[in-house]
């Protein structure tokens, strides 16, 4: 099953590859794939802890990627509208408790 959209967009299975930019590899669909889409959890991290919640920390091309959210495929800058500015400090202050 699709790693992406956990089978919802009926794509079929491709196989395994790394996601591009993460050190991890996936099971991809055709329809993730089409679309370039990125695991939701991708854009978690982007947002919380490369960007602390900041568009301008991030690059054009992480700004233009596109996840599988909410049954569609979902843009990367109204996705992280749903990660709250008090998500964000709690997410990094339990990191760096962590650390």
């Amino acid at each position: 099953m699709c790693d992406v959209c956990n089978g919802e967009s009926k794509g079929t299975e491709v196989g395994v590859a790394a996601i591009p930019g993460v050190p991890m590899s996936i099971s991809w669909c055709s329809e993730c794939l089409k679309h370039e889409a990125f695991p939701s959890f991708v854009f978690d991290h982007d947002w919380i802890f490369v960007a602390e919640g900041h568009q301008e920390a991030l690059n054009e091309w992480a700004l233009q990627r596109v996840c599988w959210a909410d049954g569609r495929y979902m843009p990367f800058l109204e996705y992280v509208k749903r990660i709250t500015p008090e998500q964000i400090a709690k997410e990094l202050k339990e990191y760096q408790d962590a650390s």
